[in-house]
């Protein structure tokens, strides 16, 4: 009923491992010899921040692809990278699917600030929300709407003056063109606010 210690005399836990270096592994699954499987490094591995967990794929010849997966003790999360500076950093593509599937970003108050995605038919989306929550600017391949309500929108310029602000040096500021063959079509309306 009392701790077990490997690498060490005075076990903390149920299981306690200790390397007696900081870049000794404290556990390697290796189904049979010769075949890749998983390594585990826990506390600091003498790198610039000590890392608490780093899980890698090698056998007991040594590394084979680096950190899969390090979690260090700023929390700093790191796919793919032994060395992440922010909360959760991604060496390669990051893929979600599935129905409505997002990536989320919230604010401190928990409301949210941006989606990126799918709708549930698989067209694309992006949004972005002010302070409370309400979209202000919108995109999809849908057929529905996109729109910023919003702000000045530049093109070719940092520093619109108008809700459309387009900037051309050496070309065409705008082209219109009305693709239809319907003739009765318009290339360009103006119309009031109130749409008289």
């Amino acid at each position: 009923g009392g701790n077990v210690g490997i690498g060490t005399t005075d076990p903390q836990a149920f299981l306690h491992c200790s390397g007696a270096s900081a870049s000794q592994y404290e556990a390697i699954f290796d189904n049979r010899a010769g075949n890749d499987g998983v390594m585990i490094l826990a506390g600091n591995n003498g790198a610039s921040s000590e890392r608490v967990l780093d899980v890698r794929k090698g056998d007991v010849a040594g590394d084979i692809t680096g950190s899969l997966l390090a979690v260090n003790a700023d929390g700093n999360v790191g796919i793919g990278t032994s060395e992440p500076v922010v909360k959760l950093q991604v060496g390669g593509s990051i893929w979600a699917s599935g129905t409505n599937a997002d990536i989320i970003l919230w604010d401190a108050a928990g409301t949210y600030a941006a989606t990126l995605g799918q709708d549930s038919n698989g067209y694309g989306k992006l949004q972005l929300m002010n302070e409370v929550g309400n979209t202000i600017t919108r995109f999809t391949t849908n057929g529905d709407d996109s729109y910023i309500r919003t702000g000045n929108f530049g093109i070719g310029t940092d520093s619109p003056g108008n809700p459309l602000h387009v900037a051309a040096f050496g070309a065409s500021a705008a082209v219109f063109e009305n693709n239809s063959n319907n003739t009765a079509g318009s290339n360009l309306v103006f119309r009031k606010s109130r749409g008289t």
